[in-house]
């Protein structure tokens, strides 16, 4: 349910109805509100916890987040994510990597 909502850049709508099918919200759903450029409902869900906060730890997550900053896309995107990161459960060469933009 949540994902054509966020496939049609329904964000809001998505946010209403995020806590009724929190059970969808896993690392694909993450994925792909980050490569659809979902900023409004990424910030919400992480706000309230509809996306588990330990998923910033996540290995596919920080890569797709580096990606994004090396490539020069998405970069406010990238930083209102970690915003809610929890940097010391972050491998050192992924920190080293962040920290080189």
């Amino acid at each position: 349910m949540l994902k054509p909502l966020l496939n049609n850049n329904m964000d809001a709508v998505a946010c209403k109805y995020a806590n009724f099918y929190i059970l969808e919200a896993d690392i694909k759903l993450f994925l792909f509100a980050i490569r659809n450029e979902n900023e409004i409902f990424i910030k919400y869900a992480l706000q309230e916890t509809i996306f588990s906060l330990s998923m910033l730890t996540n290995s596919e997550i920080i890569k797709e987040i580096l990606k994004s900053l090396e490539n020069g896309s998405r970069i406010e995107l990238c930083f209102n994510i970690l915003i809610y990161t929890d940097f010391s459960r972050w491998r050192r060469s992924d920190i080293d990597s962040l920290l080189e933009f």
